[in-house]
């Protein structure tokens, strides 16, 4: 009969001659040596940099492919729609640059979780003898340990265990730092909520041109059948081209606009529901290996 395996887990006290973890292994940015936001929070120059380059890319293939495939271009809005589908691409890239870079930096702050920050020996507390210990371990085990969320919120609180006098103090310091974490990955989404409400309004200005433009056209239309009758029929044809023209640019930006506002809005939720648990399992976390264990 096969023995059950247990659960993996790194103990920071069981490798002292190298770090466990390292922020600058496992975080997107700052593995590409770009500056990098805070926890699951990119910078705002990276993701727009990343995004520029995407949209120059897509940009230049179609345009040195303008002439084999001219709907290409058009469909891209190099020559067409007022340029408002560039803008639209422009804001969608953003948001989908910012969404993809706080996906690893998630990835990258769940590994701390998986470390034993407390050690398993039985009788251990946590007191103002022992946190010492702890946090040169924690220091010296792990790359910039400040950098993970978990192991900031521990650090400050270990810090802090000799200037309080009960047990409830520090549930209180992790709630108020988890609080703090909380709002702080909010705010990182305010762009992102900005984009996704600026994109189906930059479709429906579109919508407003191409009507306009529809419009003038049939006034055109208009004004031909009035002064030539019946007689003149291809420039009644080329009139109505034209106002149908217009009603391809207002339908075409805004069918655009709202199918990136509704993927950029999907993927949205999706990372901020693993945001959610990541401040979820580092509040477990810290309840289950620090709260329980200390000893005012």
């Amino acid at each position: 009969m096969s023995k059950s395996k247990k659960p993996n887990s790194t103990s920071v006290y069981s490798e002292q001659s190298a770090a466990v973890l390292s922020y600058k292994r496992v975080d997107p940015e700052r593995f590409l040596s770009l500056p990098s936001g805070k926890f699951t929070s990119p910078s705002t120059i990276t993701p727009l940099m990343f995004s520029v380059i995407a949209m120059a890319a897509v940009y230049s293939i179609a345009f040195y492919k303008r002439e084999q495939y001219d709907t290409v271009s058009e469909w891209l809005g190099i020559n067409a729609y007022y340029g408002i589908p560039i803008v639209i691409f422009g804001f969608s890239f953003w948001s989908l640059s910012i969404l993809i870079f706080k996906y690893f930096k998630i990835r990258a702050q769940r590994k701390a979780l998986s470390l034993r920050i407390v050690p398993d020996t039985l009788g251990f507390v946590l007191s103002s003898s022992t946190v010492d210990q702890v946090i040169e371990n924690i220091e010296s085990s792990v790359e910039e340990p400040r950098k993970f969320m978990l192991l900031n919120r521990i650090i400050l609180v270990l810090k802090s265990i000799r200037n309080v006098g009960r047990i409830a103090d520090i549930d209180e310091m992790l709630m108020s730092s988890a609080d703090a974490d909380d709002s702080r990955i909010e705010n990182s989404y305010t762009l992102i909520r900005g984009f996704v409400w600026a994109i189906p309004v930059l479709g429906f200005i579109g919508t407003i041109l191409g009507l306009t433009d529809t419009i003038k056209e049939f006034d055109v239309v208009l004004d031909i059948a009035a002064n030539s009758g019946n007689s003149d029929n291809t420039s009644l044809v080329q009139g109505m081209q034209g106002a149908i023209g217009g009603l391809d640019t207002a339908f075409f930006t805004t069918g655009l606009a709202l199918v990136a506002a509704l993927l950029i809005h999907l993927l949205l939720t999706f990372i901020r529901k693993s945001d959610d648990e990541l401040l979820d399992e580092t509040r477990d976390y810290c309840h289950q290996y620090i709260v329980s264990r200390v000893r005012v």
